[in-house]
């Protein structure tokens, strides 16, 4: 009798270490899922996949060049100008073969000896691949002039014969494209460009999650915070 007592004691304790260990395995298990979740879910959220997710791209096309001209009723000589057009990828377009545009954003003109301006106009950046059989040309546009674009300020060079406004590049520098005798309208007046010498162009980009990416990152941290309890428990 007492035999068999200590043979189902033996048993039931076998059974319970059993009973721990399968526990402990599947709370290992369940980390592993649980970390392995999270790690996705934030890859997939800094853009490792999803490549769709990553259409909203701020960007700054800037032209900068020595010009002479004028600036409201106030008159200046060979000064560093500088003119900022900031949109979004999103908003390039098309309009016909070998010209993309971007026409939706703002723009700041900055001349040494000045105050920050800001055009009034409507301005865009735009590249022309076909301004010769061999380069392109990249600049800043004023579209409010009849026949549009009328006047604006653009460098040439080999590399925007195959530039779509789409992604970073330069700084560029390259000969001058630029309507003279041309007035833009400014915050600080009219602004009007006697003579200029060869224009840089430059164009930066900056991501900005999606609201996907956000949701995949939020859902990453939730999985880890879980992960972080598990273990815990």
């Amino acid at each position: 009798m007492e035999r068999q007592e200590g043979s189902h004691l033996q048993k039931t304790v076998t059974s319970d270490s059993e009973w721990q260990y399968e526990g402990k395995m599947k709370m290992a298990i369940l980390k592993y899922k649980l970390g392995a979740l999270a790690l996705f879910l934030v890859a997939l959220a800094l853009g490792w996949s999803l490549p769709a997710d990553v259409a909203a791209v701020p960007i700054t096309y800037t032209q900068q060049g020595v010009t002479s001209g004028s600036l409201g009723v106030t008159s200046y000589t060979n000064a560093l100008t500088t003119i900022v057009f900031t949109g979004d990828t999103a908003n390039v377009t098309n309009p016909k073969s070998g010209r993309f545009v971007n026409a939706s954003g703002t723009a700041t003109l900055s001349i040494t000896g000045f105050g920050l301006a800001t055009f009034t106009d409507t301005m865009a950046a735009s590249v022309n691949q076909n301004e010769t059989p061999t380069t392109g040309a990249a600049g800043i546009l004023d579209l409010s002039c009849v026949g549009s674009p009328c006047a604006g300020v653009a460098t040439i060079n080999s590399a925007f014969a195959s530039y779509n406004l789409a992604t970073a590049i330069g700084p560029l520098t390259g000969a001058s494209f630029t309507d003279q005798q041309t007035s833009f309208g400014t915050t600080l007046g009219l602004f009007n460009m006697q003579s200029f010498g060869n224009w840089t162009f430059t164009a930066s980009t900056g991501a900005v999650p999606e609201p996907t990416s956000l949701l995949l990152m939020g859902f990453g941290l939730l999985a880890m915070e879980a992960m972080r309890r598990v273990r815990k428990a």
